[in-house]
């Protein structure tokens, strides 16, 4: 008999924790939902244009940087 008592207390501890980590994930959840809100928001405020958005990812009129090749 003692050892069912032993086993629903394991059980019932398991059940706890859990609880406990599904809230954890879901505040996580949510918080990672605001963050992206809060970006898209922040991104639909400053809209780049696209030679903006050229630019920052480090091409310029198509063509490929050879500077550094042209260099050495």
């Amino acid at each position: 008999m003692q050892s069912i008592s032993n086993e629903l207390t394991f059980l019932q501890t398991n059940m706890r924790v859990m609880s406990f980590q599904m809230g954890h994930m879901k505040q996580l959840g949510a918080l990672h939902t605001a963050q992206f809100m809060a970006a898209s928001a922040i991104a639909d405020e400053e809209p780049e244009t696209s030679e903006a958005s050229s630019a920052a990812a480090g091409v310029s009129g198509g063509q490929p940087d050879n500077t550094m090749l042209s260099e050495m």
